[in-house]
């Protein structure tokens, strides 16, 4: 009983997933905010995860990276690149630094593709997906 469970979890998290990569496909675009530094590291999982020469890598191009100020960019990905970004941070190869970042990434990215609705009618834009984390107001506690 207890090997069910654990192999009913595992197929319900690779259908989670396998969903959340369809939806993801039919965003058109979609921006993600963050640092510099933290997109330094989100652009090189392309390089690490992804067994392609580089000319054929689905990497973001460089007009698509907007500084914002405070050492933020805004990233614009199209769902292609959203369905990459998704493979690559779902299951890293990577060192403990570099899985932080990783999953990190697939949970801000989780939480803005399961509100994506494939059926809705156009109007509403998608949110951004930021990973920005702040400290809640010391006032309110």
């Amino acid at each position: 009983m207890g090997s069910e469970s654990w192999f009913g979890k595992l197929q319900g998290a690779r259908g989670a997933h396998a969903e959340r990569m369809q939806r993801a496909a039919g965003v058109s675009s979609v921006q993600l905010i963050c640092h510099e530094d933290t997109w330094g590291a989100i652009d090189g999982f392309w390089l690490i995860d992804l067994p392609l020469p580089d000319e054929h890598r689905a990497r973001v191009p460089k007009d698509r990276i907007k500084k914002r100020g405070n050492g933020t960019v805004e990233v614009t990905l199209s769902g292609a690149s959203l369905v990459t970004l998704l493979k690559v941070t779902h299951r890293p190869r990577f060192g403990s630094y570099e899985r932080a970042i990783a999953r990190r990434t697939y949970q801000q990215l989780a939480k803005v593709i399961d509100a994506v609705d494939p059926d809705a009618k156009p109007g509403q834009p998608i949110p951004p997906i930021v990973l920005d984390d702040q400290l809640g107001d010391p006032a309110a506690t």
